[in-house]
């Protein structure tokens, strides 16, 4: 093995969870789904196969099967690229099941990720929601870790129009090794959304890491005609801009959306998702 085979892997493996959506080390700021990535990464209240991994909560609010694939690639960067899948199936009496995988990086450095979620109702108004999250760390030929934590969820509709969710991920702060410094990061996360029209839907979000300032999400979604969805947000820390849109097809929606970081460029992301 080369000499600086080492320290050079070191070196991109800390780039990487410095600048990774999903690193255990970095916040989990950037939402799975174009839809929601498109509106500031705000999740906490979105009903879809993504609710396995933004808040378990909403998937009781599933009427059927729903099944989601998603692609980002972070910065533009070939080797920054996230990939992942969800799956929400709800049943008559039991609430509903999910689950959700995902993968990041590549050979040197990656991160695979599987959760299982349920969600159910609990009063007319009120969703709970769990999750179960395995999260493996790979670093080539250093070998790899796996280590698991959980999550709880809730989600509130006030009337059809305003909804409040609320989700916390790794509360008893598990970490990757035994080393404090490797802590998976202890998140949580409140925001609203309000429809003051079938038209129109306004998002806002705040999440706060232990470990990190708080963040602000804030998003709109505009539908001009029933087949089509325009969408804009920003988030802070660091201050990040994005835009998308969606396409009704039938039972099948394709979301496609971007996010700017003024320093780091663009990120472009898409999702396909099957379901009512």
């Amino acid at each position: 093995m080369p000499r600086f085979y080492l320290p050079l892997s070191l070196f991109i493996a800390t780039i990487w969870l410095c600048l990774s959506p999903t690193a255990y080390a970095s916040n989990d700021k950037n939402a799975l789904g174009a839809r929601a990535g498109a509106m500031g990464g705000a999740s906490v209240t979105a009903v879809d196969a993504f609710s396995v991994f933004a808040n378990q909560a909403a998937l009781a609010r599933l009427k059927s099967l729903s099944i989601g694939i998603y692609a980002e690639n972070r910065f533009l960067v070939s080797d920054l690229q996230l990939y992942a899948a969800g799956l929400a199936l709800p049943t008559r009496r039991s609430g509903t099941f999910g689950v959700g995988m995902s993968y990041f990086g590549n050979k040197l450095y990656n991160e695979k990720q599987i959760r299982l979620g349920y969600g159910r109702r609990l009063f007319e108004k009120l969703d709970l929601g769990v999750e179960l999250t395995a999260l493996s760390v790979g670093m080539g030929e250093m070998g790899s870790t796996t280590v698991f934590t959980f999550g709880v969820g809730m989600l509130y509709s006030f009337n059809q129009q305003l909804q409040v969710g609320a989700h916390v991920y790794n509360p008893l702060r598990i970490s990757l090794t035994d080393q404090a410094e490797d802590r998976l990061p202890t998140v949580f996360k409140l925001g609203i959304s309000y429809a003051p029209s079938d038209k129109a839907t306004l998002l806002v979000e705040t999440e706060k890491n232990l470990d990190r300032t708080v963040m602000v999400k804030a998003g709109i979604e505009y539908r001009p005609i029933e087949k089509l969805y325009l969408r804009g947000g920003i988030s802070t820390a660091p201050a990040q801009y994005s835009f998308g849109l969606g396409l009704l097809l039938g039972k099948f929606k394709i979301d496609a959306g971007a996010m700017l970081h003024e320093s780091l460029g663009y990120t472009p992301m898409v999702s396909l998702v099957y379901g009512d």
